[in-house]
This record gives structure tokens, sequence and C-alpha cells, in this order.
């Protein structure tokens, strides 16, 4: 019998198959993104991970087959890929699918990421941006057009880019919060801006300074109803390459500055 198809207690003990154990685990993915996912808060964002556990290994097992051993060493190959808060988030949401189906589908199966030791929680992050390395990375954003060979050489090609940046820094919102502030929750004449849901489940009320509010009514008005109409994932890769360019131009002005040449300067 092929290992693919035993059932397994989470124990080390295998036993026949059930009709239900057999269904691979591809099936409790797909469901669970279909009926239960669009019901969650970051639903977009687990949208995204399921999808990628769907192109995993992981997807073609029955899920008698799900074993420690099995969780063990889906762990490893995530962690060859991304890094261990990732890889933990990852396993979590494994975890509580498992859970989920063995609670409301009566699926007859043990959860094997309860079995398996989960990469380390990654670090909160206090820090906040010095004036120096915010004037180049706002420079590197800054939306520039194209040049004649039809590339961005510098600057952003998002308009929203540079106005999301400075508003978060001038208010210490959160990415998930300042793109989905809706303009009904900004109140211009108190100069606040409503949160109704923020990372701990709660709502908030944010004060707005005079420059956030400069940067607010710069903005133009689009049919979508959020402040900064962009996507999360389009916002994250927008803003990893605007940080490439703060580094190069900083480093570009660098050499000019002590008359090094590219080769010479070493960080």
């Amino acid at each position: 019998m092929d290992s693919h198809d035993r059932s397994h207690d989470g124990l080390g003990h295998y036993s026949a198959p059930t009709t239900e154990t057999k269904r691979l685990f591809r099936f409790i993915l797909e469901r669970y993104l279909v009926d239960v996912t669009p019901l969650h808060k970051g639903a977009v964002d687990e949208g995204y991970r399921i999808r990628q556990l769907l192109r995993d290994d992981l997807a073609s097992y029955a899920l008698g087959a799900l074993s420690p051993i099995v969780m063990r060493e889906y762990r490893d190959r995530r962690l060859r890929k991304v890094k261990p808060g990732t890889a933990r988030r990852d396993l979590e949401l494994i975890r509580a699918i498992i859970n989920h189906a063995r609670k409301e589908w009566e699926v007859a199966i043990s959860n094997p990421v309860e079995a398996i030791k989960l990469p380390k929680k990654s670090p909160g992050r206090n820090r906040r941006i010095a004036p120096d390395e915010e004037k180049w990375l706002l420079k590197a954003l800054k939306e520039t057009p194209r040049s004649q060979s039809g590339k961005f050489v510098i600057g952003a090609r998002n308009p929203w880019l540079r106005p999301a940046v400075e508003f978060a820094v001038e208010t210490a919102m959160r990415r998930s919060e300042f793109l989905r502030l809706e303009w009904e929750h900004v109140n211009f004449e108190a100069r606040t801006a409503f949160l109704p849901e923020t990372k701990n489940g709660e709502s908030r009320t944010v004060p707005l300074s005079s420059r956030a509010m400069e940067i607010l009514e710069a903005l133009p008005r689009t049919q979508d109803d959020r402040v900064f109409p962009v996507k999360k994932k389009t916002f994250q890769s927008g803003f990893e390459l605007g940080v490439d360019r703060a580094v190069a131009l900083y480093r570009e002005t660098a050499f000019r500055r002590e008359g090094l040449r590219g080769g010479d300067f070493l960080v």
C-alpha cells in the first residue's frame, strides 16, 4: 500500500483508510477557500496563501497520510524558500484548516501540525525610518515618466506609492490600515481618520497632523472608495523596488562626493 494512501493516527501507527481519509488534502483546501476564507477579515491574503498551498506537493497527499513526518518535510522545504515567520504562518493556516475540517465537516483525522515544532515567530518591528533615509526613499518613489527607451529608470510608475508612504510615516499607520482607509472615514473638519478594523480587531480614531491633511487634500479621487487604491502585493513590490532605488541613489551620490568609482565603494 502506498504511503500516500495510508491513514495515520499522529503517533506513528497506520490503519486502513476510510473513504473520507482517502480524499486528497486539495479537496479540503479548495472547500475552505470557497466556503470559509471569504468570511475572514484577511480574505485576500489568506486566499493567496491557500492557492500557494494548492500548488505544493502537500495538496496531493491523502488526508489520512498527512503525518507529522510529512509536515516536518513541508516545514523544512518552506524554510529553504521563505523566512521563519512566513513558514510559521503557513503552518498555522494549515492547522486552522484541518481543525475546521475536523470540527465542522467531521473529517476523522488527527492534526499533524500539532505534533511538530513550528518556526519561531518574527520579532516585532518598532524601528522608525530616519529622516535621511526618508529623504532618499521619497526621492526614489517620486512618480517619473518613462525614458526614451520606454523604461522607468529612476522613480516609480505608481502615483500612489509616494503619498502612501508619506502618509504612513506621518500617521504611523500600519500598511493594512492605510490601504483599507476609505474617504468616508476621513473627517476633514475634525482632522481625524477612523479605522473600523485594526490588527487587534478593535476600531480606533487617528488624529491627523497638518502634513497628513496636506497629503490627503492633494490626492485625486477615483471610483474606488479607498484613499489609496493600491493592492497589498502591488504596494509591497513597488515599495521594495523603491528601497533598492533609494540605496542606489545614495551610493551614486556618495561616489560623486568622495570621488570614488563604483567598485571602490564598500559597504
